[in-house]
């Protein structure tokens, strides 16, 4: 990344297409965006981060969400990497690539929704309707705690 980063900033290329944001070091993406008026887009996660014209500084609240979002996508990709799928239907949140899962768009609002109902602060049956899923699928992603990371 450093050195596509260093050929963006020389050649005032207007933006920076990365894999993912997953292990990418977030003060190079924050010099990039503010420094250098260069957007960096995630494509896996079909992500764009970049700061308004004539801002000055890369504001704090986005460098903490960009903190988070670099480690739960480095978390995601990797604890997902690793499993094999050999067909049918992906968990929830999950999609299958290559004959591994990968972490589908909404895979985070789904690890957030069930750590919600494992805390008692949201029932089943409304997790389902956000998740435009049934009660058991519910109870099965409930029952595979590490890939949604539920504490």
């Amino acid at each position: 990344m450093r050195r596509a980063a260093d050929d963006t900033v020389d050649g005032h290329v207007p933006a920076l297409i990365i894999d993912s944001l997953a292990r990418i070091d977030t003060d190079a993406i924050a010099s990039l965006v503010a420094d250098h008026d260069v957007a960096v887009i995630d494509a896996h996660h079909r992500l764009t981060i970049h700061v308004k014209p004539g801002r000055e500084s890369f504001p704090p609240a986005l460098k903490r969400a960009l903190d988070v979002m670099t480690g739960t996508a480095e978390h995601a990709d990797a604890l997902l990497a690793g499993i094999e799928w050999g067909g049918g239907r992906p968990p929830l949140g999950c999609t299958s690539n290559g004959g591994r899962l990968a972490p589908d768009d909404d895979y985070d609002a789904v690890c957030w929704t069930l750590q919600q109902v494992a805390d008692d602060r949201m029932s089943k049956t409304d997790a389902a309707e956000d998740l435009d899923c049934t009660r058991k699928t519910i109870d099965n992603a409930l029952e595979r705690r590490e890939l949604y990371r539920i504490e």
